[in-house]
């Protein structure tokens, strides 16, 4: 049921992922950071997952978009405390599927500030895996 639900490799995407007998089908590894933009007065700040949750937070951040998302909502609530609320925030991220070559795994110039999650249906906001590219 999940191929009819979510478009895309499973592996990479992970929507769907949990509700597929696939669950040790794949290794993967990566790395990403946060770019935030601060509209109001054109302040950035680079964020790194390390700084905010455990080594393995952040290696699941880096290789899970669920766990994107959820850092995101995470971090706009501490930067909102901190005053920075009208924000933009973009994904620096590279992944490997299997020992593949390194892919970007988040759109780098979506503004994750507005993404939305929705445990049934395809985020616009995940890289597609590419079509020409070998996983296993």
């Amino acid at each position: 049921m999940r191929y009819h639900l979510y478009p895309g490799n499973v592996h990479w995407t992970e929507e769907g992922h949990r509700l597929s007998w696939k669950m040790m089908l794949r290794s993967k590894t990566g790395q990403i950071h946060f770019r935030v933009l601060n509209r109001t007065t054109k302040e950035t700040r680079l964020i790194h997952p390390h700084s905010y949750v455990s080594p393995l937070q952040a290696r699941r951040i880096a290789t899970h978009p669920d766990f994107v998302w959820q850092f995101v909502q995470r971090l706009k609530a501490i930067l909102a405390r901190e005053g920075w609320e009208n924000i933009e925030i973009y994904a620096v991220s590279v992944c490997s599927l299997n020992g593949s070559p390194n892919y970007p795994l988040i759109k780098p110039d979506y503004d994750l500030a507005r993404a939305e999650w929705s445990a049934f249906k395809a985020s616009d906001w995940i890289a597609p895996f590419p079509e020409s590219a070998s996983f296993w």
